[in-house]
């Protein structure tokens, strides 16, 4: 494996730009390569003319330097963990790494049908690493992605340690498989961590998917504001709820004007929140409401986190690990039958 990448214009190999990174000696001779093989091969960026102009060299040779030694290099130059969006720097870290059903333990498969993932194969490393990249645009719907740094892991299994820990780290595992309607990702609050099945990296709306599990419930400890009564969600009880409001503590001032706890950002709440049809949330529609489907055009395109929500994820930063105290409330799950 050479220790530099090559970028290549179409499939000319004049002009092409070799950045050197690493170098373990004995690699700098040129061997015969497999077509799949993670150990052996070079990772190689196939540019068009109009690609060219707009391409980061620099940005691209930090990336690689996280990539560009194999096993046969010294332990302190390999590499099996690189940032895909944010902050190299952040404070604030996400880690997605494949993983397998085994590796799940008592938690429950997001996927319909699953297989396990060949760690030797480059083709499903490349895929997954794609797959990664539209789950880290989440951070966009932040509108802080300079204070997060996603990062993706080549191993699979539940860690890495060469993979960095912030003040906070939260992990997304990937299951190889398909996924339907009764089968998706899921955020374990308590242990920062979240679960996906590999066929949502492919969607539309990843990113939000992405979004709503790690920034919002893991990291913001935001509530759904669904409003399907399917009984109390486990910890529901001691979590914050920053976006629901019970609907006593709402008082109607006038047309289309109430009084709640968001001030001036909430003064028209609207019903359903945390899986009850009886609590309140603040926000028409949001990430953390609608995630997997394009939202009507009425309310945009695909859903923000919306302006109460940024401002708990932009509190959660500034008072980490505190907390945002203002809007935390206490609230007994209750949700009426409408049978």
């Amino acid at each position: 494996m050479p220790p530099y990448v090559e970028a290549r214009l179409g499939n000319k190999v004049s002009n092409q730009v070799r950045v050197y990174v690493n170098a373990c000696p004995k690699m700098l001779e040129s061997n015969q390569r497999s077509n799949d093989s993670i150990d052996s091969s070079s990772p190689v960026i196939n540019l068009d003319m109009k690609g060219l102009f707009n391409f980061n060299f620099k940005a691209r040779a930090q990336e690689v330097a996280h990539q560009a030694c194999s096993n046969d290099c010294p332990e302190n130059v390999r590499r099996t963990c690189h940032l895909i969006y944010g902050s190299r720097d952040a404070r604030f870290v996400f880690v997605l790494m494949r993983a397998n059903v085994e590796n799940l333990g008592q938690h429950t498969n997001p996927c319909a049908k699953s297989e396990d993932w060949d760690e030797k194969s480059l083709s499903e490393l490349n895929y997954f690493r794609d797959m990664a990249r539209n789950f880290a645009k989440g951070l966009d719907l932040s509108k802080l992605h300079e204070r997060f740094g996603v990062w993706v892991s080549d191993k699979v299994g539940v860690d890495d340690a060469d993979c960095p820990v912030g003040d906070f780290t939260s992990y997304g595992y990937v299951i190889k498989g398909a996924k339907d309607s009764n089968n998706k990702a899921y955020a374990i609050v308590s242990s920062k961590k979240a679960v996906y099945c590999s066929g949502e990296g492919e969607l539309e709306e990843a990113p939000q998917i992405f979004a709503h599990e790690q920034i919002g419930h893991i990291f913001a400890k935001l509530d759904d504001e669904y409003e399907t009564c399917n009984g109390s969600p486990q910890g529901f009880e001691s979590m914050p709820h920053y976006n629901c409001t019970d609907p006593k503590n709402v008082v109607n001032e006038g047309i289309f004007k109430y009084k709640t706890k968001w001030g001036e950002l909430g003064t028209v709440p609207h019903q359903g929140c945390g899986y009850s049809n009886t609590l309140v949330r603040a926000t028409l529609n949001s990430v953390m409401r609608n995630h997997r489907m394009r939202a009507f055009l009425l309310f945009g395109s695909l859903s923000d986190f919306g302006p109460i929500n940024e401002k708990v994820i932009k509190e959660t930063i500034e008072n980490y690990p505190n907390g945002y105290d203002q809007w935390a409330e206490k609230i007994i799950y209750r949700c009426e039958n409408n049978e």
